[in-house]
């Protein structure tokens, strides 16, 4: 299946990234390859996520780490739509 970052998804990214960075640069890089990495799998396995708390929507808790993928299975495509730590108010 076909994976699909949305501009807010890889917004997210970035962000994670700047945040991280500002202490440990190497942590930084570390933590985005494995959200990008644990978000890789879906193409193979869509369902592993659980029912998200959107309709429509996926969640992907990525292990070892407080972030969550939010995703939709669309026809032959995956959509990531946001990642978001599981500290934020989500919806």
């Amino acid at each position: 299946m076909r994976i699909r970052w949305t501009e807010g998804a890889v917004g997210n990214l970035d962000q994670v990234e700047e945040y991280i960075a500002q202490d440990n640069s190497p942590a930084a890089v570390a933590t985005v390859n494995k959200i990008i990495d644990s978000a890789q799998m879906l193409a193979d396995y869509p369902t592993i996520g659980k029912r998200g708390r959107e309709r429509g929507t996926r969640e992907l808790v990525v292990a070892g780490l407080p972030y969550i993928v939010i995703y939709a299975v669309q026809c032959e495509e995956l959509v990531i739509l946001r990642v978001l730590h599981t500290s934020m108010k989500y919806p």
